[in-house]
């Protein structure tokens, strides 16, 4: 192989590793972990029916779909419903357990 072959071939491979270094940067799912949302109307705090107390960036729904938080959970198994718990549609849904 004579040098400028080499020197084609090399240009290649840093070209290709190049892009996959850049390619392997972009985020794969938007707001993957939902930290970034917004709440409607006069809905204040975290949590919620999606769609209908809060929305999260980058995300629909269709459904009865909660995002729950530390603060929306229940603190204490077998609570009722007007301890903690998210707005929904339907009323309150409640994980139960310690936190």
């Amino acid at each position: 192989m004579n040098q400028h072959k080499i020197a084609i071939a090399t240009f290649k491979a840093l070209a290709l590793s190049v892009f996959a270094f850049s390619a392997q940067a972009a985020e794969f799912v938007t707001n993957g972990d939902f930290t970034s949302t917004t709440n409607i109307g006069s809905y204040a705090g975290s949590g919620g029916q999606l769609g209908y107390k809060i929305n999260a960036t980058g995300w629909t729904t269709n459904g009865y779909n909660f995002l729950f938080t530390s603060t929306t959970s229940s603190t204490t198994s077998g609570t009722t419903a007007d301890n903690g718990g998210s707005a929904g549609s339907y009323g309150k849904l409640q994980l139960l357990g310690p936190g």
